[in-house]
């Protein structure tokens, strides 16, 4: 009995060693699995930071770039309107001189006419003005 109850305690413990070794190549393989995807996570984590630091550096670049873009529009669309400004004043200079200029011709014609006239009469006659006689 005794060969018995020692052969069923072999075999007991056997078999708790059987499974025992099963349930450790389980986790043998599902300790690998998860270590081959918290590999591969790494991997793609540090991927994913280099293309960000990238995309970061491509970031400041195109802010510096349209800073001074705009920095550059700024000062031409300055530069154009001061030119502008000086055309206009230029202008108005010209067109006032001309306005003065035709003024002057106008009162110089209307003093020449009107000394002509008085030359011309004794002063009883109606005076001509542009071609139409003004009552007296």
């Amino acid at each position: 009995r005794r060969a018995i109850r020692r052969n069923d305690e072999m075999q007991a413990l056997a078999e708790r060693a059987e499974t025992a070794e099963v349930e450790r190549d389980t986790i043998e393989r599902e300790y690998e699995s998860s270590s081959r995807q918290l590999h591969g996570l790494q991997q793609q984590l540090q991927s994913m930071e280099k293309t960000n630091g990238y995309l970061k550096a491509q970031l400041r670049d195109l802010q510096r770039s349209s800073e001074s873009t705009i920095l550059a529009e700024r000062k031409k669309s300055n530069e154009e309107m001061a030119r502008v400004r000086e055309s206009l004043v230029t202008v108005l200079d010209r067109e006032r001189r001309l306005m003065r200029a035709q003024m002057v011709k106008a009162s110089e014609r209307l003093r020449s006419l009107m000394e002509e006239e008085i030359d011309d009469g004794s002063g009883d006659e109606e005076f001509e003005w542009y071609g139409e006689k003004q009552p007296e």
